[in-house]
């Protein structure tokens, strides 16, 4: 029940981590719109760090949910769930469910998020380089 009550844990941070990523990237956002070249510096490591932080977690929880599953297949949420005994607390399956279905939409709205702001960006970059008479390279460069 201890790797139990440490997996809520760290969904729980997950996705309080994934909440303040997508802050992170509604103000990248907001900046690239406004040209703020240093705010844009500055969020730009806060994102780094969240992500990094996020990517932490999720080896945490893998490792947790290995541990609780045996590590004979591969670690899931949902997996977990239905293998729960019939002795842990109804509420204890919910919470898995419903940490698991939030982090689940708020990865895919960070990653939308993120798409959009590589998109202003790189149109800001391009329209740049077009006024400075520079022409766009014809592939992306590594």
């Amino acid at each position: 029940m201890r790797a139990l009550q440490q997996l809520l844990g760290i969904l729980d941070n997950d996705v309080q981590g994934y909440r303040e990523l997508q802050g992170l990237l509604e103000a990248q956002f907001r900046a690239a719109l406004a040209h703020h070249a240093t705010a844009m510096e500055q969020l730009a490591q806060h994102i780094v760090d969240q992500v990094d932080g996020i990517t932490a977690r999720r080896e945490a929880r893998e490792g947790v949910l290995a541990q609780l599953l045996g590590g004979r297949e591969r670690p899931g949420l949902r997996t977990l769930a239905a293998r729960l005994p019939a002795s842990v607390p109804a509420t204890v399956r919910e919470r898995l469910g419903t940490a698991s279905a939030q982090i689940e939409q708020l990865a895919l709205d960070c990653k939308r998020l993120n798409l959009r702001n590589c998109e202003l960006i790189h149109e800001q970059q391009s329209l740049m380089q077009r006024l400075l008479g520079q022409p766009e390279p014809l592939y992306a460069q590594p």
